[in-house]
């Protein structure tokens, strides 16, 4: 089967959640045989928007449509006809039988109704809530808490504060680095990117008006930010309709699309498949020593490690350790606060897909304190496999994977005592550290190469059904 994958990132430079998740499914389909051409953006300021390059990666082609972000109103952010023209371009080189989509970031939503325009059947894999919400899906009010509802009114004070693009004074910069590797072929763009300007306001368009009074410290949303909004909505939904499937790997997250608007008897709810994480499967029960807790991931707020790092200084006992892993990169000011709270907990940085297994190899528990709503987390599947007990927020898909007493235990979002609570139970009640690590490992994680066949036999059908449509 031939199946172009839509991803808004991608390895090796991008290397989140869905980054991840793409790039080993894309392994599996090809290692069966099928022909997977991978569609992606990346920002690379020397180069005009919508310039397409390609790479081969092991068995699979990857083209990359540049994306520096320079958009000139809002509406693009959404729905951009360039991007529009570039996909029909890559449809017409490469053939495809069906296009699955896993994100449309930094691309457009009318990629959807021109796929079943050109005769394509699609499917779109849900990660998060970017189709409803405008802050990449995330789901947190600009001052970091829960957004718990969605509603226009609300959306457009976080789009007062929340911008996705870069100003004048980039697109500026960019054209000049463009230039520049036109009459000369020199590539300035690794400079250009660390020491890029800012994410700018933008509301009015072109015309760069600002935001009407009402806006940033107001609780009265701007009217015309309110409009934006429905407007975006719109036009999501209608471009919705025109998506065959969607797949939510968690009921939280289906029931939240469905509660949006997307059709509820499109969407089948069917977690990931995931790798093996390399670490040794196995019991972990509690021999003495202290107990090893762990933080991997993201080291930014809307993941919660600051919550983590007060739970830990609210225990007094020698019995808990606190190691975090993760590059402080992308939030330094957090991380350099976060150092300051306690000197107990040992930041040890970034690991690489290949050290994963041993980092795995050296934890007791598994600490997931996020304050979004996660929808199917890579890390807590991969403790799982390797025996390891979980203690996570109760938000969101996060609390439909971790039952507590039996594979982990759940605490209230955001709040270090409950976490620190339940942390001392970890040391505190005999026996509880070895219950969870047996009912961790006995908790069953799809592999990759199960969920690339259920993939390859509902895209089968959605094939068939495109062709007999066409007979009729």
């Amino acid at each position: 089967m031939k199946i172009l994958t839509v991803v808004h990132l991608y390895p090796p430079r991008h290397r989140k959640g869905v980054e991840n998740y793409t790039f080993t499914l894309v392994s599996a389909l090809v290692e069966m045989g099928h022909q997977v051409t991978v569609l992606t953006t990346e920002d690379v300021p020397s180069l005009p928007d919508y310039t397409l390059r390609r790479r081969e990666e092991k068995g699979y082609l990857v083209l990359e449509m540049i994306n520096n972000k320079a958009y000139s109103a809002f509406a693009r952010t959404y729905d951009d006809p360039r991007a529009h023209e570039v996909f029909r371009s890559v449809v017409e080189e490469v053939r495809p039988d069906v296009v699955h989509f896993q994100h449309l970031l930094f691309f457009s939503l009318g990629l959807v109704p021109l796929a079943r325009e050109l005769g394509l059947p699609t499917a779109y894999t849900l990660h998060e809530f970017w189709l409803q919400c405008l802050r990449f899906g995330l789901r947190l009010l600009p001052d970091g808490s829960l957004c718990t509802r969605v509603t226009p009114e609300d959306c457009a004070l976080c789009l007062e504060r929340t911008r996705l693009h870069h100003g004048k004074g980039a697109r500026a910069a960019m054209k000049a680095l463009q230039l520049v590797r036109r009459a000369t072929t020199l590539d300035l763009h690794p400079l250009a990117r660390r020491a890029r300007i800012g994410i700018q306001r933008l509301l009015g368009g072109a015309s760069g008006e600002k935001p009407a009074p009402g806006g940033k410290g107001s609780d009265r949303p701007d009217p015309r930010a309110i409009e934006a909004v429905r407007k975006r909505n719109r036009h999501v939904l209608e471009c919705l309709s025109a998506m065959d499937l969607f797949i939510a790997p968690s009921r939280f997250l289906c029931d939240e699309m469905v509660a949006f608007g997307v059709d509820a008897s499109r969407v089948v709810v069917s977690d990931y498949g995931f790798p093996a994480c390399g670490a040794r499967a196995r019991s972990r029960p509690l021999t003495g020593g202290r107990l090893r807790l762990a933080f991997l991931g993201n080291l930014q707020p809307h993941k919660g490690l600051h919550v983590l790092v007060e739970a830990f200084r609210l225990q007094p006992s020698d019995s808990l350790s606190l190691e975090v892993w993760g590059s402080p990169e992308h939030a330094p000011a957090y991380v350099r606060e976060l150092r300051r709270r306690d000197p107990r907990v040992v930041f040890r940085g970034e690991f690489g897909p290949q050290e994963r297994g041993r980092v795995l190899d050296e934890i007791d528990i598994l600490v997931f304190p996020s304050i979004w709503y996660e929808n199917s987390p890579l890390t807590i599947h991969e403790a799982f496999q390797a025996g390891i007990p979980v203690v996570a927020s109760d938000l969101g898909g996060m609390a439909e994977l971790v039952i507590p007493l039996r594979n982990g235990l759940t605490f209230r979002a955001g709040d270090a005592t409950d976490l620190a609570r339940q942390l001392g139970r970890l040391e505190s009640e005999p026996g509880l550290v070895s219950r969870l690590s047996r009912g961790a490992l006995e908790t069953r994680v799809k592999t990759v190469e199960e969920d690339a066949r259920e993939l390859v036999s509902r895209f089968s059908s959605l094939v068939a059904r495109r062709r007999k449509e066409g007979e009729t």
